[in-house]
């Protein structure tokens, strides 16, 4: 099982974000789980999206709800995590299938590189291992355990938009030789603003 945690402040992207990963990852049972913060949730019923609603900073306090939602799951698998404004590269599907080919289950999280929308390399963990974003990672849930992403009310806007990398470097330095680096563009960043 592989798990896409969104943490969704845009709905309007969600129709463009959903055929980047059911298109992408067809090869794999894969669930989409969507943490919305607002009023209304505008997604068509029958889907496995679910609604919750927490005071939102940034998407933290949502995607720790969402990583309660996966440890609370039966499943194992795979968790990656897509912002609202960010797409499934077509090359995500071969990332897997290599990791699992050649790695799992030795090692239980990769990453993987970002294009921005022009097509350029924007992130390359390979050569600068302190720049991530969430596009870039996938970790077994093994991994996750009671690793959090920092939602302390009343923090500035900066140190929510550092709480992507910390949580990263947290669990990375914790488990290092769990990891491989895939040189394979597995996100597109903001393809969506």
């Amino acid at each position: 099982m592989i798990y896409f945690l969104t943490p969704c402040s845009r709905p309007e992207n969600i129709d463009r974000i959903e055929p980047s990963i059911t298109e992408t990852m067809a090869g794999f049972d894969h669930e989409w789980i969507i943490i919305y913060d607002g009023p209304e949730f505008p997604i068509p019923g029958g889907s496995s999206h679910r609604k919750i609603q927490p005071e939102c900073h940034y998407g933290k306090p949502l995607l720790n709800v969402a990583l309660d939602v996966v440890k609370e799951r039966a499943t194992p698998g795979m968790v990656g995590f897509l912002d609202d404004d960010t797409i499934c590269a077509a090359n995500l599907e071969s990332a897997y299938r290599y990791f699992f080919a050649e790695f799992f289950p030795e090692r239980k999280a990769f990453t993987v590189q970002q294009v921005d929308k022009a097509g350029k390399i924007r992130i390359d963990v390979r050569k600068n291992p302190r720049r991530i974003d969430q596009g870039c990672y996938f970790i077994h849930t093994d991994l996750i355990g009671s690793h959090r992403f920092f939602a302390e009310e009343g923090a500035d806007a900066k140190r929510f938009y550092e709480a992507d990398g910390e949580f990263y470097r947290e669990i990375r330095s914790k488990t290092e030789d769990q990891w491989i680096d895939l040189p394979i563009v597995g996100s597109i960043y903001n393809a969506l603003r």
